[in-house]
């Protein structure tokens, strides 16, 4: 471990703020939980908590050219929250050649990844604390991945069977040609099996007075167009009773509203469901920034920036990482030569410190002024 960031990961131990505001994983009820579970490991703060994230991207940037490299990237969430996501302290443990993707292969790969992860779990390894000066076995829990659906589709058989089911029912419920399972023989399946009568086929003359409602409709700018008479009397008798359809005009706005019943409150449900999912996943593991996509794309535009050799995207992208590693190593023992982790920060121009006892850091950063400064005298009060 180096001395620069040894006690670092035992921020979420000693120097975590403990009062019971969400700010880190440890925070939330998995690792708490998993620490419970698990006794021995939650014993030793400088065992590692990771996260694994994958992706495919295209080295190139052009999206006409069809060219896919996989990559594995390891998050430690020990460090502190202003640390654990940035550059240095990502690890890239694999990188899949292209240029096919590894598709449901990627197990495969990532086969000598998984042993060690376990080796880590079971047994671990003996490390030095260079910090407090003393040897332990350390060890290591994977506590969730970072991927996209895609993805979850080749990391997981049950991810795949999810993906397929999601897109079943999206294509039946918006009637997507080619992908919608409201068929004929669905019906007369169901009438085979004796299930869900209201749905059995019925025989009746096939005059096509009513066109397809699900092309009429614009989810997202909640509209209804192109309808023809005989469309907007079927619409209307998919809401009301028979008995119902001979209303007064008067009756126009209850009509209305039933028909706001079938439509927005389909989308409003999902996203009171999601919303109410990401809460709880919130609360679960922590807040959703150490957990999304951002960071990893983010990552992926500097990798993309390391392929000089286009007939070698990943021998480029491995040069590139592993020089990118060997300048982070030594800057952190460079203390009289400038860094990108001693250098001032971007905000700081110079100037001098302010006063301001604001508690957000950003407000108290020293500035200067823009040009030459000009007096001016207004009530015997001078100003700059």
């Amino acid at each position: 471990m180096s001395s620069k960031t040894a006690v670092d990961m035992r921020w979420h131990f000693k120097d975590r703020v403990k009062d019971g505001v969400l700010r880190h994983p440890a925070d939330a009820k998995a690792w708490k939980s998993f620490n419970q579970i698990h006794e021995s490991f939650g014993m030793e703060p400088r065992n590692v908590r990771l996260g694994l994230a994958t992706y495919g991207f295209n080295p190139f940037g052009n999206m006409n050219l069809h060219y896919s490299i996989w990559l594995v990237l390891i998050y430690p969430y020990n460090l502190p929250p202003g640390m654990r996501m940035k550059e240095p302290y990502v690890f890239m443990t694999l990188l899949i050649p292209g240029p096919k993707g590894p598709c449901h292969d990627i197990d495969v790969y990532m086969r000598p990844l998984i042993d060690e992860l376990q080796i880590l779990w079971e047994i671990g390894v003996e490390t030095y604390d260079i910090y407090a000066k003393q040897n332990f076995q350390m060890r290591a829990a994977l506590l969730w991945t970072i991927n996209d659906y895609p993805a979850y589709a080749y990391m997981s058989d049950v991810m795949h069977i999810e993906k397929n089911v999601f897109e079943n029912v999206i294509g039946t419920m918006m009637s997507i040609d080619g992908k919608t399972k409201d068929s004929l023989n669905a019906r007369l399946d169901l009438q085979e099996m004796g299930i869900r009568h209201r749905y059995h086929p019925e025989e009746g003359d096939n005059d096509g007075y009513s066109g397809n409602l699900s092309q009429c409709m614009n989810a997202l700018e909640r509209n209804i167009f192109g309808k023809k008479t005989h469309d907007c009397h079927e619409l209307c008798a998919k809401v009301l009773r028979e008995d119902d359809l001979n209303l007064l005009d008067n009756q126009i706005v209850i009509t209305l509203c039933k028909l706001e019943k079938i439509f927005p409150p389909a989308f409003f449900d999902i996203m009171i469901h999601l919303t109410c999912h990401l809460a709880w996943e919130a609360k679960v593991a922590g807040p959703v920034q150490f957990r999304w996509m951002y960071h990893v794309e983010r990552y992926l535009h500097k990798l993309k920036t390391y392929v000089r050799n286009k007939a070698h995207p990943e021998g480029s992208i491995a040069k590139g990482v592993l020089g990118d590693e060997c300048l982070i190593f030594y800057s952190r023992y460079l203390h009289r030569v400038e860094t990108k982790f001693n250098k001032r920060d971007r905000n700081d121009d110079g100037g001098q410190p302010s006063y301001d006892t604001s508690p957000l850091s950003i407000f108290s950063t020293p500035g200067r002024a823009f040009g030459k400064g000009v007096c001016h005298l207004s009530k015997n009060i001078r100003t700059f």
